[in-house]
């Protein structure tokens, strides 16, 4: 049986996209939850694809998100990229072998949504165990 002890590892996906806005802070206890500028929000694929990872590399995603993804998700560092136009995500997140795809929505509210989660090798992306192409 799957434990329960949050959305990334419950059993039961919800028919929307769920908010995992400080889901990274219950898994290391003792700190504090900060007010996030951007509402970090997972599509129920990228959900899918969260779950079909390890749970040390979903942690990882998990803070990594959080921590790159909060403030200025649409500015370009070493670890985040915009994409050419493709019919999948605006933007991506790299974390080290593992690539998160997203886009930013700012109207009505600041958002990051998260579409995809896949893993990359060498020149290749797989994205629930399928080659993707963008």
């Amino acid at each position: 049986m799957t434990p329960d002890c949050c959305l990334c590892c419950s059993t039961a996906l919800s028919s929307s996209p769920v908010e995992i806005s400080a889901l990274s802070s219950q898994h290391t206890l003792g700190e504090e939850v900060q007010h996030l500028s951007y509402r970090i929000v997972y599509t129920r694929p990228a959900l899918a694809h969260l779950r079909g990872l390890p749970a040390r590399q979903r942690a990882t995603v998990l803070d990594e998100v959080s921590q790159q993804l909060s403030y200025e998700p649409t500015v370009a560092t070493q670890n985040r990229k915009p994409l050419r136009p493709n019919p999948l995500a605006a933007w991506e997140l790299r974390i080290g072998d593992l690539r998160v795809y997203y886009d930013v929505a700012e109207d009505p509210e600041p958002e990051v949504d998260i579409v995809a989660i896949g893993i990359k090798q060498r020149n290749r992306v797989y994205i629930a165990g399928e080659l993707y192409d963008l």
